[in-house]
């Protein structure tokens, strides 16, 4: 399973992006996307360090699903996210097992 991915330090802060990340509250769901190229792994990087910054009662679940070709088949896709949530919720996997 793929870590999230970190945030170098001169990676160029994208501002008005991470202003719309900020407003998490307001959705249950976030999903980024963007052709290769564009940024959207340091965003994430960036955005999940802000997160860490909170503390656990105000920090919000997330996973980090990447995506390649093989990820087409629904057996695939579902095995890569159920091991993305368990990196944020280690108790769910009793739940789902």
């Amino acid at each position: 399973m793929p870590a999230s991915p970190t945030s170098r330090r001169q990676s160029i802060r994208r501002e008005r992006p991470l202003a719309a990340l900020r407003k998490w509250r307001t959705h249950r769901l976030l999903r980024v996307v963007a052709p290769a190229g564009f940024g959207k792994s340091t965003l994430g990087a960036q955005w999940f360090q802000q997160l860490a910054d909170l503390p656990d009662s105000e920090r919000p679940a997330r996973a980090w699903v990447a995506l390649d070709r093989t990820a087409d088949a629904p057996e695939v896709f579902l095995h890569r996210l159920a091991d993305a949530l368990r990196a944020d919720f280690p108790d769910a996997s009793a739940a789902v097992a």
